[in-house]
């Protein structure tokens, strides 16, 4: 019997209004050479009922006779599972058309890829999107401050959970368990994103982040002090996990703290340098990219002082800068279009 290229794997529960848009857009995909393996776990809505309305031969549906949460049943999806590669899909996205095509055929054309995502047209209480770091290199440095990779684009070598040694996703680690095993892979294989978003990834209040947000930034914190420790061999301290954050929240509260990020950015810089597990060039403009975002952004500091603090500051880079500006420009000039 043969075996599928892909297996789509999805945990559903709860998801009655949007399962449906979610289903259509795996089986309409121009690439048709996949499982769609789909877990209930347990939902005590209408979802298991639109389930078996579907007879297309490609779904296997199977149901977790209790909610054991959707990392645990991930992990149960990934043991059932015979392709060669592994797409998520969560259960209240929407997949382009083409997201399948395009991801294999990256995948089968790069060979040192485990694992490639895709920017995401975010809709639905937000509206936005995404602009991710594309490469390797990028990915890597970025991934010492946030994670890289939206979850539901990815697809991944089966190969991560067997020959590469790469364990399956930390049940502890719920809802950050993403950002620890992109970190983990990284450690066997390489990272890319394809720069055109390839799905429609649906914000509501009943998101699994959103639903445990204090639990996730937890857990993400727990993943980024791993990552120090590993890559820069540095115990990262919490008042400088708090001022990592800011880069998020725009909401630094004083000239203080502006200062502090940029001693902090500087120390990641000269670290990196002793160690060298970062690119170089790829990590300088990245933390200038980001010292650019915090110092344009705040408003609670007189423009003089702010402007005077980020020009002196050794993390600028005039040659950069112009790149910011016109990269920014474009993106947005895209997006509105």
């Amino acid at each position: 019997m043969k075996l599928p290229k892909v297996s789509v794997i999805m945990p559903v529960y709860n998801a009655e209004n949007y399962i449906k848009q979610t289903i259509d857009s795996i089986l309409t995909q121009t690439f048709v050479d996949f499982e769609f393996l789909i877990i209930d776990d347990g939902s005590s809505d209408k979802s298991l009922q639109i389930l078996s309305t579907y007879t297309d031969p490609r779904i296997k549906v199977f149901k977790n006779e209790r909610n054991i949460g959707y990392v645990r049943t991930l992990n149960k999806l990934i043991k059932l599972s015979k392709g060669e590669y592994i797409a998520r899909q969560d259960n209240d996205d929407i997949s382009f058309p083409k997201r399948l095509e395009k991801q294999v055929h990256f995948l089968n054309k790069n060979q040192e890829i485990g694992i490639c995502g895709s920017n995401a047209m975010i809709f639905g209480t937000k509206k936005n999107m995404t602009f991710l770091p594309l490469h390797d290199e990028e990915i890597r440095a970025y991934m010492i401050f946030s994670n890289p990779i939206y979850h539901p684009t990815v697809m991944y070598r089966k190969t991560l959970f067997n020959e590469l040694g790469v364990d399956k996703y930390d049940e502890s680690l719920c809802p950050a368990e993403d950002y620890a095993m992109w970190f983990n892979a990284s450690k066997k294989t390489k990272l890319a994103n394809l720069t055109e978003p390839l799905l429609k990834y649906r914000i509501h209040e009943n998101n699994t982040g959103s639903l445990n947000k204090n639990i996730q930034d937890e857990n993400a914190n727990k993943v980024r002090k791993d990552i120090f420790k590993f890559t820069l061999s540095m115990d990262i301290s919490t008042e400088e996990i708090r001022l990592l954050s800011l880069i998020y929240k725009r909401d630094l509260i004083n000239y203080e703290n502006l200062i502090s990020y940029e001693q902090l950015l500087i120390k990641i810089l000269h670290k990196n340098s002793e160690i060298k597990y970062f690119n170089e060039r790829v990590l300088k403009n990245l933390l200038f990219y980001f010292w650019t975002n915090v110092c344009f952004k705040i408003k609670n500091i007189s423009r003089t002082k702010k402007l005077k603090v980020y020009f002196s500051s050794s993390l600028y880079n005039y040659g950069s800068l112009f790149n910011i500006i016109s990269v920014r420009s474009v993106k947005k000039l895209i997006y509105e279009l």
